[in-house]
């Protein structure tokens, strides 16, 4: 468990929180900020307090685990590939539940800092949808290693740069998982886009901006 203040977003007086933050919290990415507050919601489902999910790792997922029975409703299927759109909603998009449904199919097993293996046995007759794996199937990306996930139109200014042009490398730290920016950048309100995303774990690259057009990556166009 991270400690709160490493996601802190923007708090009301100067200094408190980073603008940059997402606001998000322990191992279910709980969120506080402005636009976004499963923190408070999960509290409020659980009894516990905002400061408990947020530093006590069992209520954190106590707490995500009431925010995903919520979304799921009244039915509470025994097959788990009927909770695929309450796990999509949960992480804001199709390609957040294909991760998750890819684990829980394979299985997958860590150590924790403390020293604890957590394990988790593959699922008998899970299967990810495959929705987001043939519509990324069907065009290529600029870069051979990368896979096209293609950002809204509204997201970044088509342009046409000639290929001897210099790349100038901008490198960002997204404050959230790989999956929330992809899913960010397709989103037509999110108006922030780049060209590539790489995932933490494995190394695996998603592009969302063709490198001829300008992505909305910096608040601030002459670096764009």
């Amino acid at each position: 468990m991270p400690p709160p203040e490493a996601s802190d977003h923007e708090g009301t007086e100067p200094g408190e929180g980073d603008p940059e933050a997402r606001g998000s919290y322990g191992i279910m990415q709980l969120v506080q900020n402005p636009s976004k507050d499963t923190l408070g919601e999960a509290a409020t489902l659980t009894g516990i307090s905002e400061e408990r999910l947020k530093t006590d790792r069992a209520r954190n997922i106590r707490g995500g685990a009431a925010l995903l029975v919520k979304i799921q409703g009244d039915a509470k299927p025994k097959d788990l590939n009927e909770w695929y759109a309450a796990v999509a909603e949960y992480g804001d998009g199709p390609l957040y539940a294909e991760q998750v449904y890819e684990v829980l199919k394979k299985g997958a097993s860590a150590k924790a800092s403390a020293g604890e293996k957590v394990t988790l046995e593959a699922q008998e007759g899970v299967e990810p949808q495959q929705t987001l794996t043939a519509q990324a199937a069907s065009q290529t990306a600029d870069y051979s290693g990368a896979t096209w996930y293609g950002a809204s139109s509204y997201n970044y200014t088509a342009a046409n740069r000639p290929s001897s042009n210099p790349i100038n490398k901008i490198i960002h730290v997204i404050q959230g998982s790989w999956s929330s920016a992809i899913n960010a950048f397709q989103n037509s309100s999110h108006q922030a886009s780049a060209h590539y995303t790489v995932r933490s774990s494995n190394g695996f690259i998603g592009q969302s901006v063709r490198e001829k057009d300008i992505a909305w990556h910096a608040g601030n166009w002459p670096y764009n």
